[in-house]
């Protein structure tokens, strides 16, 4: 009877954490993958790892968004593995999951996201997985660290370095108007604007 109820209050605790990141690990898969289909599957085996690790993330009463982002990002190591000629301009041409409803911002991302697609596809692909969680996802330095396994001070210092690649390339595409200024502060940490996604802070692209 007693293991009947910790089953069930373990399966109430998966079940609420699901609701909680569903949206969020989903919108993750989808910016990275690029088609709805793809994201729906990897997402649902994600979810499906998970359970089965539950029991063993419990034991260490950690917060489960990290460690979501970590199995999702390695489910899409192995289906990037499978499509190797994708690339991720490619991948950042479909309707994002959380467009924003500003028509004027919503066309000048429309317009600029293939430039940066492009932008990124010219950087390492742990770079971009870098900046896709520090700018579309939003994450803390901290928050990335624990999903990639790296030290805090490495990943500052990474995206400061893909991000001036990535402003070069930029720049070079004519993107010179307006630089990603003020997205860190002396401590290196972020400092919030409005990106062309609502309710993304990120450092907004050239306007």
């Amino acid at each position: 009877m007693m293991n009947g109820t910790i089953r069930d209050r373990s399966k109430e605790r998966f079940l609420a954490t699901y609701e909680q990141t569903f949206e969020t690990i989903f919108n993750y898969v989808w910016r990275r993958v690029g088609t709805r289909s793809d994201a729906e599957d990897l997402t649902a085996t994600v979810y499906l790892k998970a359970w089965r690790a539950w029991p063993k993330f419990r034991e260490h009463k950690g917060t489960a968004l990290p460690w979501l982002y970590r199995i999702a990002g390695n489910e899409m190591s192995s289906y990037f593995r499978k499509h190797q000629n994708l690339k991720f301009e490619e991948l950042t041409d479909h309707e994002d999951p959380v467009a924003t409803t500003d028509l004027e911002r919503r066309t000048e991302w429309r317009q600029f996201r293939p430039v940066l697609g492009q932008a990124m596809a010219s950087l390492k692909t742990l770079d971009q997985d870098l900046l896709a969680l520090r700018f579309f996802e939003g994450l803390s330095f901290r928050e990335i660290a624990q999903i990639t396994g790296k030290r805090e001070g490495s990943v500052i210092m990474r995206v400061q370095r893909a991000l001036a690649r990535l402003q070069e390339t930029l720049t070079k595409k004519g993107y010179d108007h307006e630089r990603f200024e003020g997205c860190f502060d002396e401590s290196g940490e972020r400092i919030h604007t409005q990106s062309p996604i609502q309710g993304s802070a990120a450092c907004a692209p050239p306007r």
